[in-house]
C-alpha cells in the first residue's frame, strides 16, 4: 500500500512540473502572439508599410465613379 501511495505521490509530481512547464510556455506564446499583433496593427497604419503587409489593400483598385459605369 505504501508502494502505490509512494509512485501515485510521484506521479502528481511528474503532472505539476508537467503542468508548470506547460503553462509557461503558453503565456510565452500568447505575449508574443499579442506583442506581434501589436506591431502588425501600428506597421498597418503607415502607408508605405502596409502595401507590403496586406494583400487586400494591394486589390483594393481605384475607386469607380457612378457617373461613368454605363452598364448601369
Amino acid at each position: 500500500m505504501k508502494e502505490n501511495q509512494e509512485q501515485l505521490d510521484h506521479y502528481i509530481a511528474l503532472f505539476e512540473e508537467l503542468f508548470r512547464a506547460s503553462t509557461k510556455v503558453v503565456k510565452l506564446v500568447f505575449w508574443t502572439l499579442l506583442c506581434t499583433l501589436i506591431c502588425f496593427q501600428i506597421c498597418m497604419q503607415i502607408p508605405q508599410l502596409r502595401v507590403y503587409l496586406s494583400f487586400v489593400y494591394r486589390m483594393d483598385g481605384i475607386p469607380m465613379v457612378e457617373r461613368n459605369v454605363k452598364d448601369w
